[in-house]
């Protein structure tokens, strides 16, 4: 499994998938309301990274 530097990617959680459109609304969200650059999801343990802890509970929030 490939973590991701925590230095660069301090704010790494899972969310549980249920199933792949689940994740691809979460992943729309993500590319219409943040920069590229500020967030990544790793596929294989569906782990969710951003670099600002603002970022990580909005997108948190939306999820909920």
């Amino acid at each position: 499994m490939r973590v991701l530097n925590k230095k660069l990617w301090p704010h790494q959680f899972r969310l549980p998938v249920k199933d792949m459109n689940s994740t691809d609304d979460r992943i729309f969200w993500l590319r219409d309301n943040l920069n590229k650059e500020l967030w990544r999801f790793n596929e294989n343990d569906s782990t969710f990274c951003f670099v600002s802890k603002d970022d990580a509970v909005l997108f948190k929030l939306s999820c909920s």
